[in-house]
Order: structure tokens, then C-alpha cells, then sequence
């Protein structure tokens, strides 16, 4: 099966399913428990993490395996370092820039936490950065194949592109690497967790850490696309990912109340 679009599809489909039927199963769960009796879901988080991250490294790896996927237009291959980095890095070290500014500016307003809040994933920052711009490069190399398999077809049928059909099969590159972010923000928008954590009153520190990440994850997601159509490389994207986040959560924390507490006196 070398159609990309089906790739696409199989991906969505997998994380809307899962996502929306774990959802069901712990507000179920809840319902049922009495208070007493209630379960700590927390303890199941590395396992939760540990297939969600076999999902977003092995369904890429392996549509390239199948052909459905191009090296090319992941950023892997073909890469001309010296116009790369001439067009995309200052695009880099702007968006990351702009990105963790923004975040001083919060986290100078943002009350303290408490010291548990958000630390169990801080270390794995570094991790998560390659699995989401791995699975967001998937994303746009599906795009980007799907617009050039369906450009192509139509193309051959009518002799001719006509109007937005011209514009995408010009540029592929360009539009599917914006499309393919319009599918991530889908994503996101079709998952329960996403829509809690971030349109939800927060009841929670954990719930305002999660917040915060996926906020930041949102402009990283936009900064690594544009980098990513000014240099078609996946690494310089990966790099200015890993630098911003792994800074955010490793060196920039929100403040803990101990912290502030020893400052003050």
C-alpha cells in the first residue's frame, strides 16, 4: 500500500479512536468508583507514554519502508546544507526567539507551583521534541505526496491545472506543508485530553503543565513548518524543537513555591 493519503487516514483514524475511547473508558471508570475507591491514573503514565510514543516513531518508519512516504519531502534526504541553513535558520533562531520571549513573559506573571507539578515529563523533553516533529513530518509528506498524486492524475485527465489545482501543483512543497499542519491541529483538536487541558477551567497544576506544553507545542508546530518550507530539513526543524522545549521545561520551569519561598526570605 503505497498511497500516502491512506497513511494519512490510517494515522488520524488511530489517534482520534484511541484517544476519544480512553476518554470514554476513564470518565466510565470514574463514574462507576466511589470516591474512596477511585484509581490514580497517574501511575499508568509511563505505559500511556510509551505507546503513544511507539505510535508516532513507528507508523512513519514505517510508511518509508512501504514507499508511501518520500525521504525528500520529510527533510531527510537531498539536503543542500549551505542554502538550508541560509534560508531556514534565521527563520529558527527568530521562531524559537519569539517562542521562548513569550514564555518569560508568562512565566514572569504565572504564581508558583508546586515542585511535583509537570516534573515527571520535564526530562523527557528532548524525547518528545523528535517524536513530534517526526510525526508532524510524517504528516506533511503525506500531504505533500497525496497533493502530487492528485495533481498528477488530474493533470493527465485534462491536459491541464486550472486554478487552485495550478497553485498546488506548483508548489506542493509549500501547501502541503501548511495543510499537513492544519492535520496535526485536527488532531489535536479531535483529542478530549487537548480540548481539556486546554479550554477547561484548570482544577489542577497538572492540568495547567499540560496547558502550557500543549500551547507551546502549538507555536513550535507553526515556527518548524515555516522553517521547514524555507529549507526542507527536518533536522534544523528537530533542532529548534528539542533547543525551545528542552530550554522551556529543563532551565525555564515556572517557578516552585519553595523557590520563591527562599528568595523571598
Amino acid at each position: 500500500m503505497t498511497n500516502p493519503l491512506v497513511w494519512m487516514a490510517g494515522s488520524l483514524a488511530i489517534a482520534v479512536v484511541a484517544t476519544n475511547a480512553t476518554w470514554l473508558f476513564l470518565r466510565a471508570k470514574r463514574r462507576k468508583s466511589a470516591p474512596a475507591d477511585s484509581v490514580n491514573w497517574g501511575v499508568w503514565e509511563p505505559l500511556v507514554w510509551l505507546i503513544k510514543g511507539l505510535f508516532l516513531l513507528l507508523l512513519p518508519m514505517a510508511g518509508l519502508w512501504a514507499g508511501a512516504l518520500s525521504p525528500y519531502w520529510m527533510g531527510l534526504t537531498e539536503i543542500d546544507w549551505v542554502e538550508s541553513l541560509a534560508s531556514g535558520a534565521v527563520a529558527a533562531a527568530l521562531g524559537g526567539g519569539l517562542i521562548i520571549f513569550a514564555w518569560l513573559l508568562y512565566r514572569h506573571q504565572h504564581p508558583p507551583r508546586p515542585r511535583a507539578a509537570g516534573q515527571l515529563r520535564s526530562w523527557l523533553a528532548p524525547i518528545d521534541s523528535a517524536l513530534l516533529q517526526w510525526h508532524w513530518a510524517f504528516y506533511r509528506a503525506a500531504v505533500i505526496g497525496g497533493l502530487t498524486l492528485l495533481t498528477a492524475a488530474n493533470g493527465a485527465s485534462t491536459g491541464a491545472h486550472t486554478g487552485v489545482e495550478a497553485h498546488l501543483a506548483a508548489d506542493p512543497g509549500y501547501w502541503g506543508a501548511w495543510l499537513g499542519m492544519v492535520l496535526v491541529a485536527l488532531e489535536w483538536a479531535l483529542n478530549p485530553f487537548a480540548r481539556r487541558v486546554l479550554f477547561r477551567p484548570q482544577d489542577n497544576q497538572e492540568d495547567a503543565a499540560a496547558a502550557e506544553r500543549t500551547v507551546i507545542r502549538m507555536a513550535l508546530a507553526v515556527a518548524t513548518t515555516a522553517v521547514f518550507v524555507l529549507a526542507r530539513n527536518f533536522w534544523l526543524c528537530l533542532a529548534c524543537h528539542a533547543m525551545v522545549e528542552t530550554a522551556i521545561a529543563l532551565f525555564l520551569p515556572v517557578p516552585d513555591r519553595l523557590e520563591a519561598s527562599s528568595r523571598e526570605q
